[in-house]
């Protein structure tokens, strides 16, 4: 009987293992929805951000990682390398995936006017207000919201 507990308690933990090592990963996280939480992340995380060091370069660096957020779905969510593309490439990539993004001209656009903005403040230092950070961190939300496969009552913020 000594014997027998321990190795009854063995076998049941290595049959355990057997049972977990079969049990099938869980699927990936859509890329809206890390999308939308990394961009709900740098929102509030914002005001410290800017307040930290050079002003100038705080601006930038906040909207290079969201416009990074917003490429690396859009690779991940159509099927192309969002991160090594260029602003052209990425509309171009985008535009011959014209029926997989929906409404082509509206979500097109938006993900345009937003490239734009970003590479106004990364290449030509162009200065950008409370107001304008606002309305860039709306215009990315609003990218994924309106790309991703379904549509929900959740409002843009």
């Amino acid at each position: 009987l000594a014997l027998l507990i321990p190795l009854a308690y063995l076998l049941a933990r290595r049959i355990a293992k057997a049972r977990e090592a079969r049990r099938p990963p869980p699927p990936p996280r859509p890329p809206w929805e890390s999308a939308l939480e990394a961009i709900e992340k740098l929102r509030s995380e914002r005001k410290a951000r800017l307040e930290t060091g050079d002003h100038e370069s705080a601006i930038e660096a906040f909207t290079d990682e969201l416009s990074d957020i917003v490429r690396a779905y859009l690779g991940e969510r159509y099927g192309f390398d969002g991160l090594e593309s260029t602003s052209d490439e990425l509309l171009e990539a985008l535009e011959a995936r014209a029926g997989q993004v929906g409404r082509k001209s509206d979500a097109i656009d938006s993900v345009r006017a937003f490239l734009h903005e970003a590479d106004l403040v990364k290449f030509a230092k162009a200065r950008l207000d409370g107001e304008a950070l606002d309305a860039i961190l709306y215009s990315a939300r609003r990218i994924v919201i309106e790309t991703r496969p379904y549509r929900s009552e959740e409002t843009i913020r």
